[in-house]
């Protein structure tokens, strides 16, 4: 990862790569039903692959978008937009788990597969400005 991260060849095309796989996994998930958590578990496994792989072709990218002057700047407001947006969806998400029968989802497990295609349609909507 650090040769690709630091190579400069292909690093958007790598990161794309890395971030479908893990996006493709979290749908993957609404497949998985209850039961099945060796499934479960490779599944979760290479989202997890696929995520760690995009987080580090994207932070190789600060150096593209800032100066040295302001890395730590940028790096900072990165860093806060996506924990503030992971927040966000947790806290929506845990509520509609909640609630699920509020919003017209009659089984937990129906939420939860709901929650899985939001979180990757909401991983892949802010994979796009990278």
């Amino acid at each position: 990862m650090g040769s690709l991260a630091e190579g400069g060849r292909n690093r958007k095309n790598w990161l794309a790569a890395f971030a479908l796989l893990g996006i493709v996994a979290v749908f993957g998930l609404v497949l998985i039903d209850r039961g099945h958590w060796v499934w479960a578990g490779l599944t979760f496994f290479i989202g997890t692959v696929g995520y760690y792989g995009a987080s580090i072709l994207y932070n190789s990218l600060l150096p593209e978008v800032s100066d040295r002057n302001s890395s730590h700047i940028v790096s900072g407001i990165g860093f806060a937009a996506g924990y503030l947006g992971g927040a966000i969806l947790f806290v929506t998400a845990t509520f509609f788990l909640q609630e699920h029968r509020n919003f017209g989802v009659a089984e937990k497990m129906t939420a939860m597969h709901i929650i899985f295609v939001v979180a990757a349609i909401w991983r892949a909507l802010f994979t796009l400005p990278p």
